[in-house]
């Protein structure tokens, strides 16, 4: 009688190990420009927004809007280190990050391209990532603007 006992409790301890609950998803993150794998400060313009029947912004250009806020950006000191873009991740949230270009502190643009963020010379650059972020009820498009000044 204690082996059937026991038996049966190592069975149900067992279904309910895996019967029960929402399986455990990984820690939300927003998408963001790493150095080293800190993520940078950045200015968070919302350029985009759409419900499907309404729409709202998205007339300008990523150029246009960091000339708009290019004494707003802020600026983190960096060294020789790793820059790269992380996409964000979020079970009720779809990301998709890409790489709108890297700016002179004045706002123009420049000829550096993604795989040259790590390997930028000493200077200050604004480096511009669109974001478009789909959720169940809208969509909306972002620019992220993080300022470095590598020495």
């Amino acid at each position: 009688m204690k082996k059937i006992t026991v038996v049966l409790l190592l069975v149900i301890m067992t279904f309910s190990l895996f019967a029960c609950g929402e399986k455990e998803s990984p820690a939300a993150y927003l998408p963001s420009l790493r150095y080293d794998n800190v993520p940078l400060e950045m200015l968070t313009l919302l350029v985009n927004r759409t419900n499907g029947d309404h729409s709202v912004g998205g007339n300008e250009t990523a150029a246009q809007l960091v000339k708009q806020y290019v004494s707003s950006v802020p600026y983190t000191e960096i060294s020789d280190g790793r820059i790269e873009i992380k996409n964000g991740s979020d079970k009720n949230v779809a990301y998709n990050t890409r790489f709108s270009g890297v700016f002179d502190e004045n706002g123009d643009l420049t000829e550096y391209e993604e795989k040259d963020l790590s390997k930028l010379p000493a200077g200050k650059y604004i480096i511009c990532l669109q974001v478009a972020e789909r959720r169940a009820e809208y969509s909306s498009v972002y620019l992220y603007i993080a300022g470095i000044e590598k020495k």
